[in-house]
């Protein structure tokens, strides 16, 4: 499991003389070395380049058919227009693909350094990074300004997010910017069930269920709803070492991939009421809804038996 970054009140404390947050403090990145996956940018650019902070814009309300507006939760405080102050220029290395493109993109670990020089003592929790497939900045840029929206939630029930980058060049102008979205790295994901037909599922930790409706519950307060497409993938649903700046308790598990995810003019309670049929779905009925990916059995017939295929997980 990967530590969860332990540094955010010291992070605070070293930016409140400036009041910048820390999250904040990134105006650019240098991908220093790594390359894409194969199936992700097969012409991509290679390293190193540079990518420069943009701020997303605001997000739109989804006006849903058929409902009069009523209660349409809290909005955050308007973002600057123009990017932070912070003038922090991070060396990042991608290392490995954590999660495989998706319909939005890749998640690639990283290995992150501060140039000497740079800030002093500034120390990062372990990172990673999303990186939009190409002709798929918009999306991204959509899930990082709901990042954004969802501010007050970061470090506790959701990721940390450090900010959108894009680098733009005339060469590769067809297939848009690269995009990235830096986000602190959390543990596992929840198990996912094997693909073999007699394979018995891995059983769902029992605090998942108490850490989803504590997280979305206050996702539905901002009338957010995450809206997943075939609602939640256990492989977003990752754990945590429960290190927050939050005053709240500690949660074990976070929320990802908010790609999805709409600002709503439903009421909060109707959120509400969606967010808890999709827990129920997950903890209850997750296994019915993966199909065998395979009509052979598992090699073994022991129900302590573990193969590769039956033990592989994904996660961040």
């Amino acid at each position: 499991m990967v530590p969860v970054r332990k540094h955010v009140l010291l992070l605070k404390r070293m930016f409140v003389e400036n009041y910048l947050q820390p999250t904040d403090a990134i105006s650019c990145i240098i991908l220093t070395s790594g390359s894409f996956h194969e199936t992700h940018w097969k012409r991509g650019p290679n390293a190193p380049f540079v990518l420069r902070r943009v701020v997303p814009p605001r997000v739109n309300i989804f006006n849903w058919p058929e409902t009069e507006p009523k209660d349409k939760g809290a909005l955050q405080p308007p973002r600057a227009a123009v990017p932070p102050k912070g003038n922090l220029t991070l060396h990042v290395s991608l290392t490995s693909v954590l999660s495989p493109p998706g319909s939005v993109g890749a998640v690639y670990a990283t290995q992150c350094s501060i140039p000497d020089g740079n800030v002093d003592g500034l120390v990062l929790p372990p990172l990673v990074a999303k990186i939009a497939k190409p002709r798929k900045a918009n999306d991204l840029i959509r899930e990082a300004a709901m990042y954004e929206e969802m501010e007050s939630l970061q470090g506790w029930g959701i990721p940390w997010c450090f900010g959108f980058f894009q680098f733009r060049s005339v060469e590769y102008f067809d297939f848009g910017p690269v995009s990235l979205l830096l986000l602190e790295r959390c543990g596992e994901c929840i198990p996912s069930p094997s693909p073999y037909v007699s394979a018995t599922p891995p059983p769902m930790p029992p605090t998942v269920r108490h850490d989803l409706h504590e997280i979305l519950s206050r996702v539905s307060k901002l009338g957010i709803y995450y809206m997943y497409r075939v609602g939640i993938d256990p492989k977003h649903v990752l754990t945590t070492a429960g290190a927050s700046s939050s005053n709240n308790p500690s949660l074990q598990w976070r929320l990802v991939d908010f790609a999805f995810a709409k600002k709503t003019d439903l009421e909060i309670n109707t959120i509400h009421n969606y967010h808890h049929q999709q827990i129920s779905a997950l903890c209850d009925d997750v296994w019915k809804r993966y199909d065998a990916a395979a009509d052979e059995e598992c090699p073994s017939s022991s129900q302590d038996h573990s193969c590769n295929i039956c033990a592989q997980r994904e996660g961040w």
